[in-house]
């Protein structure tokens, strides 16, 4: 038996099936990634890096990533503050030890030793509280994108029915 327009049902059935394989309300291209490079953390959403500040907009609508990245926001502002203070103390202890050589002059040890150390602990303390900030963000990256692929569970299947062959809309 032939079918009186070959070509239409062909297109059809190919349609279907095309749209069996992926429907989505939301891609996942939409999550957050997180890249390592040296010693920072990039976040990329659809290759576009994000900044503290985009993250936490993107996170507005899950209240526990939205907390953890004003959390994590807080403690970067604070770890940018005492490692300024921190750098400030090395170049200062750095920067007369180097006029001393110039000069020629001997390096007063009572003076060079206690700033150096206390500029070594400042940035330690910065580079400290910059981990703690990377780690509330990944938690909270985590958190969106969990909620980000809950959302994205509709999908459209070829399946059966009591009636025969049927379109099934899962969301």
């Amino acid at each position: 038996m032939n079918p009186k327009h070959p070509f239409s049902t062909i297109l059809f059935i190919t349609l279907l099936l095309f749209c069996s394989l992926s429907v989505m309300s939301q891609n996942f291209s939409d999550t957050i990634r997180i890249e390592r490079n040296g010693i920072d953390v990039d976040y990329y959403q659809n290759n576009k890096m994000l900044n503290f500040r985009q993250l936490m907009d993107l996170s507005a609508d899950n209240p526990v990533a939205h907390k953890l990245m004003k959390d994590a926001y807080t403690l970067h502002v604070f770890s940018i503050c005492v490692s300024s203070v921190g750098g400030f103390l090395l170049g200062y202890s750095a920067g007369y030890a180097i006029r001393c050589a110039v000069k020629k002059n001997q390096v007063d040890m009572k003076i060079f030793i206690p700033i150096l150390g206390v500029g070594i602990g400042v940035t330690g303390i910065g580079i400290g509280f910059e981990l703690w900030a990377n780690g509330k963000t990944n938690k909270g990256i985590l958190i969106f994108n969990n909620s980000v692929k809950q959302k994205n569970n509709s999908n459209l299947n070829l399946g059966f029915s009591p009636n025969g062959m049927a379109l099934r809309l899962n969301f």
